[in-house]
């Protein structure tokens, strides 16, 4: 672990220049790699790579997410991953809506419509030696592009407050909501939505 004066000097020493390009790391085959940079389970279109138990509910998802983006980049210090990204269709909404086909209020069509526009950030993690240089900031960039270029038409995601993330999104731009409030349904295509009660934190969202 890097003690916080060491950080310091790492920081000053440090350029953009002395980083790689954003990868795409699906292409490099270093999805897991950002999973052990996230330092959590990822639960996505590729849980059944790092989450077995979720396999089974992987197959679903896919019917429905088939063409929608599904965006892992990340930068490199030399040979190590340094800075990671993840953003998908909202999937904790999806296994919740399938019920809503099956009873006939809701279509298939509007499903794959709902995950091609609402898009969310699922993890995004730069390495604390290398925080305040401007990778996460450069990683939002390119997910918007590429949503945006997918379909998406919002951008979405949750932070806990402890971790001080709300303010960096609302340097980047996004409308950052009070602590434990629910997104607004215009960001879900008109979806009711709920904040899980066990949730401690803020959901933020920007329109492409």
């Amino acid at each position: 672990m890097v003690d916080a004066g060491v950080r310091r000097v790492i920081r000053q020493e440090l350029v953009r220049s002395d980083f790689g390009p954003v990868t795409d790391l699906v292409v490099s085959g270093e999805v897991e790699s950002a999973a052990v940079l996230f330092g959590a389970v990822v639960d996505g279109v590729d849980a059944d790579l790092v989450h077995r138990p979720a396999a089974a509910r992987v197959g679903r998802r896919r019917f429905f997410t088939e063409g929608c983006v599904d965006i892992w980049r990340g930068v490199h210090l030399g040979d190590e991953l340094v800075a990671a990204v993840h953003a998908a269709p909202t999937w904790a909404y999806i296994d919740d809506l399938i019920p809503q086909i099956e009873a006939g209020n809701e279509t298939v069509d509007w499903l794959r419509a709902f995950c091609r526009e609402c898009v969310q950030v699922q993890e995004l993690a730069v390495h604390p030696r290398v925080q305040r240089l401007g990778l996460g900031r450069e990683l939002i960039g390119h997910v918007e592009r590429d949503a945006k270029a997918g379909g998406a038409v919002f951008l979405n995601g949750f932070v806990a407050d402890e971790n001080g993330s709300a303010e960096f999104y609302g340097r980047c731009g996004y409308a950052v909501g009070p602590e434990n409030v629910a997104l607004p349904p215009v960001v879900l295509n008109g979806l009711p939505t709920v904040h899980p009660a066990y949730l401690r934190g803020r959901w933020f969202f920007k329109r492409l």
